[in-house]
């Protein structure tokens, strides 16, 4: 079976597509999505499907940041209830876990990492839908999004060490600075933002314990028909 993703990751797709001169319900049936998902959330699509969409997207409109432009306009609330639950846990650190745990039922074909040392934190993500082909644009969306809710828990003025690709740089790195503010990597051996581990142990301003248990048994109530197969765990894991 495929790997499943909330029709959520859709968010500012028609937008993008309009700004940059693309038919978006065109581009959606070439890559087999309902357009129907950029209006309900909750629909869930492969992950692969979604991946070559980005990619022939940002081929047509003659674009090498289209996924990065959409993560420009992405809220924390996109990633729906797993976003509620962490942004009541009492730290950074304890929001980021909480997500690694609950991403699959946002999107099954990320595996969202955190590891500490010497003081530094690196928050990576693996992608393990592989779609055959170029998956630049749905990483640098993916990434965009964990920088905008790495913003939001830690404050605007808040900037990473570094914010690292695998692929290659872009033509023109503006948008990519004009975003991030701070020391982009490409060609890099990963993924992922890093900055300093005790920014992790800043409290969430709106962090409530009890709205915290009810999220997360509601969650794990509902997690049963949303976990993902026996093979889609192993290759998680």
């Amino acid at each position: 079976m495929p790997m499943l993703v909330r029709s959520a990751c859709l968010t500012n797709f028609r937008e993008v597509a309009a700004t940059t001169g693309i038919d978006a319900r065109a581009q959606l049936r070439l890559a087999g999505i309902d357009w129907r998902c950029l209006d309900d959330p909750d629909l869930k699509i492969p992950a692969a499907s979604v991946c070559e969409l980005l990619e022939r997207s940002a081929a047509v409109a003659g674009i090498e940041n289209f996924g990065l432009r959409m993560a420009q306009m992405r809220r924390l609330s996109n990633l729906g209830l797993i976003a509620l639950l962490a942004r009541e846990e009492a730290s950074v650190r304890a929001a980021l876990q909480s997500l690694i745990r609950t991403l699959y039922l946002h999107n099954e074909g990320i595996v969202l990492v955190l590891e500490e040392a010497n003081g530094i934190a690196v928050v990576h993500e693996d992608f393990i839908a592989l779609a055959g082909g170029s998956m630049r644009q749905a990483v640098e969306l993916s990434i965009g999004v964990t920088f905008r809710m790495l913003r939001e828990f830690l404050g605007p003025a808040w900037q990473p060490s570094s914010v690292c690709f695998t692929h290659h740089a872009p033509r023109d790195t503006r948008l990519h600075a004009g975003m991030f503010g701070t020391r982009v990597q490409f060609n890099s051996i990963l993924n992922g933002i890093t900055c300093r581990s005790h920014e992790l142990d800043r409290a969430m301003p709106l962090a409530d314990p009890e709205s915290a248990r009810m999220v997360r048994e509601y969650l794990i109530g509902s997690a049963g028909a949303a976990r993902p197969s026996d093979v889609a765990q192993v290759q998680r894991l």
